[in-house]
């Protein structure tokens, strides 16, 4: 990547966060925007959310993943909203898609 582009990336993570909506709405080069997914440094899970997402990635629904970690619906559902929020996600799918570009899910071997 360009020291541009890393500049950028600094900025829209570091002082400018509204601009990666603006970004995503705008910018036609998906690469960089991929690029900009994946440099966030700013991303913070908790344990639990990393273990809500992967199972998530596993497709199971939000009672199964309540049974597995043995946690009320509402809990996982609270962190289903925080994972959202935290990857600019509108919903599951993208939510998923997201992680593995942020690299915060890889792919199993």
């Amino acid at each position: 990547m360009r020291n541009i582009d890393k500049i950028i990336c600094q900025i829209v993570w570091n002082e400018l966060p509204f601009v990666l909506n603006f970004a995503v709405q705008y910018y036609k080069d998906y690469r960089f925007l991929e690029f900009l997914y994946m440099s966030n440094p700013n991303i913070e899970l908790t344990a639990r959310e990393l273990e809500v997402l992967e199972l998530l990635s596993r497709g199971f629904s939000s009672k199964e993943i309540s049974e597995q970690l043995y946690i009320s619906a509402n809990t996982v559902e609270y962190h289903r909203k925080q994972l959202l929020r935290k990857t600019s996600s509108r919903n599951a799918a993208e939510l998923i898609g997201n992680a593995f570009r942020m690299r915060l899910l890889e792919l199993d071997a």
